[in-house]
C-alpha cells in the first residue's frame, strides 16, 4: 500500500497547509507498529482497528483520500471513498488508471515532491474537489454486484463456449 510514503510526506504537510493530518486505520501488525514508531505523533494518527461506520465517517470528513499504492488489484477501500463523495489522489499505476481514470488525481508513485503537490492542488481547490466528489460519487454508483455478477457470468460463458 506504500503507506510508508504517506509517513515521509507528513512533516511536510503543516509547512503547506497547518490544517492537514494525515490519518492511518487498521489493524495494527509489526509493519505498522514499525512505522507507527518513527512517527511525530503532530503529523499522523494511526487509528489502529475501525467499525465499518468508523472507517465511512473518517473517510467521509476527510478532505481527500490518498492512496499511494505502488501495485494494486482492485482497491476497494479507494473505491469507498468515492462513494462518499471524498476527493481522491492515486498513484499513476495501471489498476487505478482503469479504475479511478477523469474521478481523480493522479501523482507519480514514490515521488514525496509530486503527491506533496497533487495534496496541495486539491486543497487549495475547492471548486475542483467539489468536481471529483461529484464524479466520484457517480462512478462508484456503476459498481453493483449486479454488474459483478453478471460480467462473471459473461467471462464463464465464454470461456465455456471456446
Amino acid at each position: 500500500k506504500n503507506i510508508e510514503q504517506l509517513i515521509r510526506i507528513a512533516p511536510k504537510l503543516p509547512g503547506i497547509h497547518p490544517n492537514l493530518h494525515i490519518c492511518i486505520v487498521g489493524r495494527p501488525d509489526d509493519f505498522s507498529r514499525a512505522l507507527e514508531s518513527g512517527v511525530k505523533r503532530d503529523a499522523v494518527t494511526f487509528f489502529g482497528p475501525a467499525t465499518e461506520e468508523e472507517r465511512t465517517q473518517l473517510v467521509s470528513n476527510a478532505t481527500a483520500y490518498v492512496s499511494p499504492s505502488r501495485d494494486e488489484g482492485f482497491d476497494l477501500p479507494t473505491l469507498e471513498a468515492l462513494a462518499v463523495g471524498t476527493p481522491v489522489i492515486a498513484s499513476d499505476i495501471p489498476t487505478h488508471r482503469e479504475l479511478l481514470d477523469q474521478v481523480a488525481d493522479f501523482f507519480t508513485p514514490d515521488d514525496d515532491t509530486a503527491l506533496l503537490a497533487a495534496i496541495h492542488r486539491l486543497h487549495a481547490d475547492t471548486e475542483r474537489r467539489g468536481i471529483l466528489s461529484a464524479r466520484g460519487i457517480a462512478h462508484a454508483r456503476t459498481f453493483t454486484w449486479e454488474r459483478c455478477a453478471s460480467q462473471t457470468l459473461d467471462a464463464y460463458q465464454g470461456i465455456a463456449t471456446r
